[in-house]
């Protein structure tokens, strides 16, 4: 995006309420108060209580009939998991490949693959939620917080009492700010990290909307959070360079590798602060479960992962084994015999 598109983002962003033209005529859409949203939530309620015995599905039956039809089951939600895992492991390497530009271009096909699968499946699952009674409340819940709030020079387009009468202008006034007002991720952390949001938000980042957090609009937070964590990296005694703040994929990368980085450091600290006195040495067994296993086996170093991948084949190789005639310990035992050695002959 040029200046001039990020700044007519900027300015729907500050402002606290929503300006559409519709067949030539200007709306103006104020945010919800707590109030209209309390209202809302008992309108929400009521609507499932009212149509619990009409012909609509809820949610927690209509995810058994996916179940035993096989539309939608517990493997799926695994592959979901998968996926979801598949594409921070990506976002590492691409990291890691910072430097090796040669391999960008397959991980960054991977990556849109697994994506693409990913966005399938989540239609999938969601294909058949338009019929559930949860759906429906919520259409209605939100169109009754948006016909409370749209306003045609100084009135109110619509009254409580007649909003519910205001279906057709309400969807088409939706379906305008969705168009003229949706902003994806992406294009929130474009704007987060360069100009000309970038200098404003620095002059007085601790309270840039100049009212309490719970009343900020959903966009004000997006950008408040994303805007944060760029502040977050750049605070780093390392940060990372532009071309990978720049970068969303590679950029996630880096903030994932650090985070697993901090929890191993942490979990590193927090064994060592259990053992007792009489565990220093060159190895430490710990006791531990299946479950946490895999925690502990993180805290080693990758020469310890090679020496223990090591033993355990020489140990399958095997009927029966000795501590002392492990290969590495070998190699320890030889380096030692020969270190004494030397030793001697500068002794004489």
């Amino acid at each position: 995006m040029d200046i001039k598109e990020k700044q007519i983002l900027i300015n729907k962003l500050v402002c606290n309420k929503k300006i559409i033209k519709y067949d030539g005529v200007f709306y103006t859409i104020l945010y919800p108060t707590p109030e209209q949203k309390v209202i809302a939530d008992i309108v929400y309620e009521e609507i499932l209580e009212d149509n619990k015995y009409e012909p609509y599905l809820t949610s927690a039956l209509l995810k058994n009939i996916q179940q035993i039809r096989g539309i939608w089951t517990e493997k799926d939600e695994a592959v979901v998991k998968q996926k979801e895992q598949l594409i921070e492991e990506l976002k590492i390497q691409l990291y890691n490949n910072w430097l090796k530009k040669n391999n960008q271009p397959f991980i960054r096909k991977q990556l849109a693959a697994t994506r693409i699968g990913l966005d399938k499946l989540e239609e999938r699952k969601r294909e058949y939620e338009l019929y559930t009674i949860e759906y429906h409340a919520t259409s209605v819940r939100d169109k009754y917080l948006l016909g409370l709030n749209i306003m045609v020079g100084e009135n109110y387009l619509f009254t409580p009492d007649s909003v519910f009468m205001g279906d057709s202008i309400i969807e088409r006034i939706q379906q305008s700010i969705y168009a003229n007002y949706y902003i994806t991720p992406e294009i929130f952390r474009e704007i987060a990290r360069s100009e000309p949001w970038r200098s404003t938000w620095t002059l007085d980042k601790n309270n840039f909307f100049q009212k309490e957090p719970f009343k900020y609009t959903n966009e004000q937070k997006y950008i408040v959070m994303f805007s944060k964590m760029y502040d977050s990296a750049m605070s780093y005694q390392d940060p990372p360079p532009d071309s990978i703040i720049n970068d969303d994929d590679m950029f996630d990368g880096w903030l994932l590798k650090t985070q697993k980085d901090q929890e191993k450091e942490q979990q590193k600290r927090f064994m060592e602060s259990k053992l007792s006195s009489g565990d220093k040495g060159d190895e430490v067994f710990i006791v531990t479960d299946k479950e946490n296993a895999g925690d502990i086996y993180e805290l080693n170093d990758f020469n310890t992962r090679m020496k223990i991948m090591s033993r355990e084949k020489f140990i399958k190789s095997h009927d029966a084994v000795e501590g002392s005639h492990l290969p590495d310990i070998q190699m320890q035992l030889n380096q030692q015999a020969h270190t004494e050695f030397k030793n001697k002959i500068k002794g004489k």
